[in-house]
């Protein structure tokens, strides 16, 4: 197979992305959101004008919201939806299904997330919350205009995150495979039997007032990723987008091992985050980025910091080794930089880095000589390694009494 050929057969095996906006999972999320937010919220009011809404329409929405609470107070009440804030929240990843022809797919699906829920519903509270998400029950406001203007600007920002998507998608990807390696991905697009990879990943974008990322169904064929970000900035752009992208990588392909410790499951994704959410954002901000800018959502922020120089040194592991020496340098001073301008709160949080401890030479031989795939980070001894990252100043070395035992 030529070069040409295997390029195209790539095209054609790598997993896809793709953006939709469903009517029931806007709703539910707006509908929880307002019912959260009774009354006259100046800052829900902002929000809803920076997407392009104006007063009016969130008075319009609040409105109608307030008479599809009175018509359903008992139920609303019986199955506390009205008093736990989170729980209608818990239905919008698979609130899609309310719309299917079947409509005991939707209450199969809920039945059973909320018997292994937290705090489990009661079959009558379960009923009664049935009765208020019914298709047939929420037809009046999916239908009323209030709803619509809504719905119109959730598909504005599809459009969108579509375009940051194509815009920076190849890119991305380019970089991906120049630090794990052409043959890696290729295996990875490829080899999906029993690997827990998803061929396509769906976007089901929600309305642009609220901060949602969630994998809500994750099958062979398809991971959905339920998805907004209510921040409009350059950096938001390079949030949003890397969180798109390691929700990507992350489930179609380099998902968990079936055979990976709950630490190695950790260090691992702490790489998919370094390689993905950190590397896009840094790219993105072009030259005014730094790893320390960006902590994702539910970051484990020590462990981070301690896996930082091992993801350098396999991000460089395949360059001569002073070119690499240079490289982690470069990238150490970067953070060191960004880490000196920041509040010292933010400075005491991000302190597990230790930036001013780390041996780029140390570092940059790390790897050397080994063959190492990016599931390799998992392996890591952090705590029993840290002498061949750390500058030889830091280690602690035993007393004179522990010497001469």
């Amino acid at each position: 197979m030529n070069y040409t050929a295997s390029a195209r057969y790539q095209d054609n095996v790598m997993p896809k992305m793709y953006f939709e906006v469903n009517i029931y999972a806007s709703l539910l999320k707006s509908l929880s959101d307002n019912i959260r937010l009774r009354g006259d919220k100046p800052e829900k009011k902002a929000l809803y004008r920076e997407v392009g809404l104006v007063d009016s329409d969130y008075i319009a929405w609040s409105k109608k919201v307030e008479e599809f609470v009175r018509a359903n107070r008992d139920d609303l009440v019986k199955s506390q939806l009205f008093n736990r804030l989170d729980l209608l929240d818990s239905f919008v990843p698979f609130a899609h299904l309310i719309g299917k022809d079947n409509p005991e797919a939707f209450e199969t699906r809920a039945r059973s997330r909320m018997k292994y829920a937290d705090k489990p519903l009661t079959d009558e509270q379960m009923d009664a919350a049935l009765r208020v998400l019914s298709k047939d029950n929420l037809q009046g406001l999916v239908d009323s205009r209030e709803f619509i203007t809504i719905l119109r600007a959730t598909n504005r920002y599809k459009q969108d995150l579509e375009i940051l998507w194509k815009k920076h998608q190849g890119t991305s990807m380019e970089r991906i495979k120049k630090i794990v390696g052409q043959a890696e991905v290729s295996e990875s697009t490829v080899d999906r039997k029993n690997k827990g990879r998803s061929k396509k990943t769906k976007v089901v974008v929600l309305p642009r007032l609220y901060n949602v990322q969630r994998i809500s169904e994750k099958t062979p064929e398809e991971a959905v990723y339920c998805f907004s970000y209510a921040e409009k900035s350059k950096r938001a752009a390079a949030y949003s987008y890397g969180a798109m992208l390691h929700t990507f990588v992350h489930e179609s392909l380099f998902p968990y091992g079936t055979t990976m410790t709950k630490q190695a499951k950790r260090q691992f994704h702490s790489g998919i985050k370094f390689l993905t959410d950190k590397e896009a954002y840094v790219s993105m901000m072009e030259g005014n980025g730094s790893f320390l800018d960006i902590v994702t959502k539910d970051e484990d922020i020590d462990l981070m910091g301690k896996m930082y120089p091992y993801y350098l040194a396999y991000k460089y592991r395949r360059l001569p080794q002073i070119e690499a020496e240079t490289k982690i340098s470069e990238e150490i001073r970067r953070d060191m930089t960004a880490f000196s301008k920041m509040r010292p709160e933010d400075q005491k949080r991000l302190a597990g880095y230790r930036l001013e401890k780390l041996a780029p030479g140390k570092i940059s031989r790390y790897f050397k000589g080994r063959y190492v795939t990016l599931s390799d980070l998992g392996n890591i001894d952090i705590e029993k390694d840290e002498s061949k990252v750390i500058a030889d100043e830091f280690i602690s070395k035993p007393d004179h009494d522990e010497r001469d035992r």
